[in-house]
């Protein structure tokens, strides 16, 4: 299937149409958050929510006062750039400083900073077209469906977090159904849930979070769009830990992968943190090692990076 391909981070602040214009060579006409960022806290600590500026290969650039996104550059050259215009956000794509796809996607936002249809470029990954996101009482992500084609889609599904909390479920499932509603895979997500994982700060205190500052859009919502654009909502409030990939054709396709995640702190500054990303398979194999740096100041450390 080739909706949105399948199956945080970076910053989880949402957008809300208004106009603000900011002095950058690409025109940035940037969209007020209903909220500003707020500081993250948890029973033993309390640091400033930090945008990420590098995660492996990929660098992000921020723009304007709100400090939104308007560059991903991977390792292999291609350069997403977004440019905002009230409740409008355009992505070119560019290939080592040439366009390849002016208006690659368009976002259109609600009044909560929500991407409700977005417009896309035919591509291996993505059936050309308009494209429809729905979202449940808790203004999480549950469906997104072809215009045209309205049986091409996925449904998204969550689960209560261990704590109760009245903020909100975690993800737990992507099911993807194609044009003709035949399910071609699905997508378990287990995240931390409460499971505190321990970290270190320089100071020599210990504290204990299960949190992720701004987590990445999901795999499968991410690959056709972009892991870091947050105008999807929450899909979580905790780091994730696992996904498990089910493919069909008529029936469950066995094995099926299994992949183990961790973010562990390497180091824990007033202005930059970095992490690692972890990922291993089911036998504990490590598959990738990804560092993640992230910043209070993102626009004024990109330097160097």
């Amino acid at each position: 299937m080739k909706l949105l391909q399948s199956a945080h981070a970076i910053t989880k602040a949402m957008i809300l149409a208004g106009l603000m214009s900011a002095c950058q060579n690409e025109k940035d006409a940037i969209v007020a958050p209903t909220s500003s960022l707020e500081q993250a806290t948890d029973a033993n600590a309390k640091i400033a929510v930090k945008y990420l500026i590098k995660d492996g290969g990929t660098k992000l650039t921020y723009s304007g006062i709100r400090n939104f996104l308007v560059k991903e550059l991977d390792g292999a050259g291609y350069l997403k750039e977004y440019t905002y215009d009230g409740n409008k956000i355009t992505c070119d794509l560019k290939k080592n400083g040439i366009t390849i796809n002016k208006n690659f996607i368009t976002y259109t936002l609600n009044a909560k900073g929500q991407c409700v249809q977005s417009v896309h470029t035919a591509t291996d990954k993505v059936i050309a077209g308009t494209y429809v996101y729905v979202y449940n009482e808790f203004n999480q992500l549950s469906l997104v469906y072809h215009k045209t084609l309205p049986k091409l889609r996925q449904v998204f599904e969550y689960e209560q977090d261990a704590d109760n909390s009245l903020q909100g479920k975690s993800l737990s499932k992507i099911t993807f159904y194609d044009q003709y509603d035949v399910k071609e895979k699905e997508i378990i997500f287990k995240h931390a849930n409460g499971k505190f994982v321990t970290q270190y700060h320089p100071n020599g205190n210990i504290y204990e979070t299960a949190n992720e500052d701004n987590p990445l859009n999901p795999t499968g919502l991410a690959e056709a769009n972009s892991k870091y654009l947050p105008i999807f909502g929450r899909f979580s409030r905790f780091a994730l830990r696992q996904t498990v990939h089910k493919g069909f054709t008529g029936q469950v396709i066995y094995p099926y992968p299994i992949f183990n995640y961790s973010l562990t702190a390497k180091t824990l500054g007033e202005e930059i943190s970095t992490y690692d990303f972890i990922t291993k398979n089911d036998f504990g194999q490590v598959l990738s090692k990804v560092e993640r740096k992230y910043s209070t100041t993102p626009q004024a450390v990109m330097v160097g990076l």
